[in-house]
């Protein structure tokens, strides 16, 4: 049963990396974002901090207006969602750093980028 359980945590960290990965990838392609990443990407340039930071904040924020309206009603394990948060932030800077390579020039690259991250996300 525990190891079930530890294979559980291990397919959803991968998860996240892959979609956090697939994310960084839409970036790069410079022709929209996946939505899990586009307001914290557009939040990014303008506030001058890495994608992953922005994103954090922007979870920290939801899970205080979640304990605002839930009140006694918010679990204490729900705040779980700050460390699922903050790996998923993590990642997202983690393969911005992977991906920097990636710069397509032209319209033909930018879209053979862009279908990759749908790849990688799906």
């Amino acid at each position: 049963m525990q190891i079930k359980k530890i294979s559980r945590y291990v397919i959803y960290l991968f998860s996240l990396f892959l979609i956090s990965l697939g994310g960084a990838i839409s970036i790069k392609a410079n022709l929209g974002t996946s939505p899990i990443i586009c307001l914290p990407y557009v939040s990014s340039l303008i506030m001058k901090m890495s994608v992953g930071t922005v994103c954090l904040i922007f979870n920290v924020i939801f899970i205080a207006v979640q304990v605002i309206l839930l009140r006694s009603g918010f679990e204490r394990r729900q705040y779980l969602q700050i460390v699922v948060g903050t790996i998923f932030s993590l990642s997202i800077d983690f393969s911005m750093m992977l991906v920097s390579f990636l710069n397509p020039a032209d319209y033909l690259s930018q879209f053979a980028t862009l279908l990759l991250s749908c790849v990688v996300v799906a």
